[in-house]
């Protein structure tokens, strides 16, 4: 028995996948694309589409600028993607970049939280807000080892104990694609090459943004390279990536020894790590000043 559902929703757009000609039961020939689209409900969604207009249509769409109108998909169990995913049918539609209050709103949140990025590591949209289950450091490590492929959250109470604003141990600052956030070569070009900016369909537009890491720690042990979105970066800098590149050493000095050894409860993301399971990626979505009174009664003791 097959499933399905018809789908009429405003998306984002989040990836688009090259031209495949794709050779049909009866013999013919179809170009088809894949394309991934995503909303506030969820962060990745497979979709094909087989009429050709749109097929062409499709290499103008840009990651997380493009929106989209959907009527009439049909929601499938894809058995080689082991997930669901929507088919273009022949009652289908799609409007790009509608213009209506809901999809600049949406627009607004895809372009803001940057969520498809790889270089913030966060693999879902999340608030940190909803963040609240209290973890040691390890605990979480020990999580890590039990639950090695699974992404989950945790409110850490911690000492910040390396944040290298004025070091020469990696760069704070650096250059990447305003289309997709991949980091760019030296002439400015996008390294993604399913980007219009990589693809060469569009011309290099890039944007300065932070690149920092810190070591945290609590009286169970320690959490390190936890990179920094760039809403926290901000605000622990108190600055944009652009103002931080003018700060003098000295100033640079000052804003760490501002924030070193302070305790902090920081709201965490702990992603998989394809490399090495024992080593998984840690991203600060929030980090906050605490005073000691309330970090000595919060902290768990294990």
């Amino acid at each position: 028995m097959r499933f399905y559902i018809f789908i009429r929703n405003i998306f984002p757009f989040l990836q688009v996948g090259e031209v495949k000609r794709i050779k049909m039961k009866e013999g013919e020939e179809k170009e088809m694309r894949e394309i991934s689209v995503m909303d506030r409900t969820f962060n990745s969604m497979p979709l094909t589409i087989w009429e050709l207009e749109m097929v062409i249509r499709a290499g103008s769409w840009k990651p997380c600028r493009t929106t989209l109108f959907l009527a009439d998909f049909k929601l499938e169990w894809n058995k080689y993607k082991s997930k669901y995913a929507l088919s273009y049918g022949y009652r289908s539609i799609i409007i790009d970049n509608p213009i209506t209050e809901q999809a600049q709103e949406l627009a607004t949140w895809a372009y803001s939280t940057a969520l498809a990025s790889k270089d913030e590591n966060i693999p879902f949209p999340i608030d940190p807000k909803t963040v609240n289950t209290v973890m040691s450091s390890r605990a979480v490590r020990e999580k890590v080892k039990k639950e090695g492929t699974r992404t989950f959250t945790a409110l850490v109470y911690a000492v910040i104990y390396h944040f290298d604003l004025d070091g020469c141990s990696a760069p704070t600052v650096v250059r990447q694609c305003e289309y997709c956030n991949w980091s760019v070569n030296e002439d400015d070009t996008c390294k993604n090459c399913n980007c219009p900016s990589g693809a060469g369909t569009e011309l290099p537009s890039t944007v300065t943004v932070f690149d920092i890491r810190m070591h945290i720690a609590d009286h169970t042990g320690n959490l390190m390279n936890c990179k920094l979105t760039q809403a926290v970066a901000k605000h622990l800098c108190q600055c944009s990536a652009e103002e931080f590149l003018a700060k003098t050493d000295d100033e640079k000095t000052a804003l760490k020894f501002r924030t070193l050894f302070k305790h902090h409860a920081v709201r965490i993301i702990v992603s998989p790590n394809s490399c090495d399971n024992n080593k998984p990626k840690v991203t600060a979505l929030s980090c906050e000043r605490t005073s000691l009174s309330t970090h000595c009664t919060l902290v768990p003791m294990m």
